[in-house]
C-alpha cells in the first residue's frame, strides 16, 4: 500500500541481487551500516537504506546466533529460524518490507521511505532489546 509508482509490468523477470561480500550480515560492524545509512539518505537512495535497516536486523539475530547467515540462503530459511523466537514478528515484517523494495520493481520516493523507516525502526528497536 505504503510502496507506489510501479514501473514495468507483472510479467518483468525480477532480478536476483545477492549481498556482496562487504555487506555480509555475519562481518560488517554496525558503525559501518549506520555510516552506509548515512550515506544513503544523503544521496537519496532510499531503496538502500530500506536494506540497510534489514541488514541491522539479519546482523542482531546473527550476533545472538538465532540465525545463521549462509550466502545461499533465503529470505524465507531466516524466517523460519526465527520462528517462536522473540522478535520473530518484527523480523518478518522488516523482510517483507525489504522484499518487497528490493527485488520488487518499484521506485521509492523520500515521503515512502520516511513511512517505511518509521515501520522498519520500530520493528528493529523491538528485535534489539529482545535479549
Amino acid at each position: 500500500q505504503i510502496i507506489k509508482n510501479k514501473q514495468g509490468s507483472s510479467d518483468a523477470i525480477i532480478p536476483f541481487e545477492p549481498l556482496s561480500e562487504d555487506l555480509n550480515p555475519a562481518t560488517i560492524s554496525k558503525t559501518e551500516l549506520e555510516l552506509r545509512l548515512e550515506e544513503a539518505i544523503s544521496k537519496g537512495d532510499f531503496k538502500e537504506c530500506v536494506r540497510i535497516y534489514f541488514l541491522f536486523a539479519m546482523k542482531e539475530l546473527i550476533e545472538r546466533r538465532w540465525i545463521f547467515w549462509k550466502k545461499e540462503k533465503t529470505n524465507m530459511h531466516y524466517i523460519i529460524e526465527m520462528q517462536g523466537r522473540p522478535g520473530a514478528y518484527e523480523f518478518e515484517k522488516i523482510v517483507n518490507i525489504y522484499d518487497v523494495v528490493w527485488y520488487g520493481d518499484y521506485a521509492i520516493d523520500q515521503s515512502t521511505y520516511t513511512s517505511l523507516e518509521k515501520e522498519l525502526e520500530t520493528a528493529y528497536k523491538t528485535i534489539e532489546a529482545q535479549r
